[in-house]
């Protein structure tokens, strides 16, 4: 999913700034978020699985951006996590799931990494192809 949101924010020509969370990122986390918040740009908080003790802050931030007057109307908050048991309720409540799972068995695999990559991009490796002495 990680790259498919890079491509739509490429593509929307919006700026995304991510960290993928784990030991020491949420300092750098918050900060993305409270740029994102003001300077109205995409902020990907990945694999919050890994920091759960660190999810009721964002809980609560996400909470007060409800009374905050100067949230900038193009920020857009995206996480990715596993599954996970402990996420906060209040935070699922307030968003928007997306589900992904990975394809079972190497052909699914293969066509699941074909249909991602653009035809144009596709065709120019395959310009790019050694060709065969004749």
């Amino acid at each position: 999913p990680t790259q498919m949101l890079n491509d739509l924010a490429r593509d929307r020509g919006i700026k995304l700034a991510q960290v993928a969370l784990g030991q020491g990122q949420a300092p750098i986390a918050e900060r993305l978020f409270n740029e994102g918040v003001s300077q109205g740009h995409w902020v990907l908080l990945a694999n919050c699985h890994l920091s759960i003790r660190w999810l009721p802050v964002l809980e609560n931030m996400v909470m007060s951006l409800r009374e905050r007057k100067d949230v900038h109307p193009g920020f857009r908050l995206w996480l990715s996590s596993d599954p996970t048991p402990k996420f906060p309720i209040a935070l699922l409540q307030s968003s928007i799931k997306i589900t992904t799972e990975p394809p079972r068995g190497i052909r699914s695999i293969m066509q699941r990494m074909y249909n991602f990559i653009p035809e144009d991009k596709f065709n120019k490796m395959d310009a790019k192809k050694p060709q065969a002495d004749a």
